[in-house]
């Protein structure tokens, strides 16, 4: 995720250096694009709830009881193995509600912003413009359809 931003703000930088009224604009919608859905994701309780149990699932774990004593040590390390797969297997299943929120406020509008600064402004042409558009609606979609 850290590429994606870097990929975002690289990308605003190469509209901006167009110098036209569109390369602000869309500059201006990418930067806003990166950080209005973290806005919203963390003003939303469940989407904060979300992004709390994808990244740090060991907060929520109730299922492992440290106060037990360690009777049979194989036990507990089974015991922690089964935690952990279980974190594992629902660390994808509680990341989708800010996953499509990001592929919502962020990826759509980063294809729109490409989209209309490669076709209005032929003069400015960037392949890294057309690749980060395309890939950030097969993302978008993928996250949107698939999930």
């Amino acid at each position: 995720e850290y590429l994606d931003v870097l990929k975002d703000l690289v990308s605003a930088g190469i509209f901006f250096r167009a110098k036209t009224t569109l390369g602000y604009s869309c500059s201006a919608c990418t930067v806003v694009s990166v950080w209005a859905p973290q806005l919203y994701i963390f003003s939303e309780p469940s989407s904060l709830k979300s992004v709390r149990k994808a990244y740090w699932p060991i907060l929520d774990l109730k299922a492992f009881d440290a106060t037990q004593p360690a009777s049979d040590s194989w036990t507990q390390i089974g015991t922690l193995r089964a935690v952990y797969l279980g974190m594992l297997e629902k660390c994808d299943e509680l990341s989708r509600p800010h996953r499509q929120i990001t592929a919502i406020g962020e990826d759509l509008l980063q294809v729109g912003a490409g989209l209309a600064f490669t076709l209005f402004t032929p003069q400015a042409f960037s392949s890294f413009i057309v690749c980060t558009s395309v890939f950030s609606g097969i993302k978008a979609i993928l996250t949107l359809v698939m999930r």
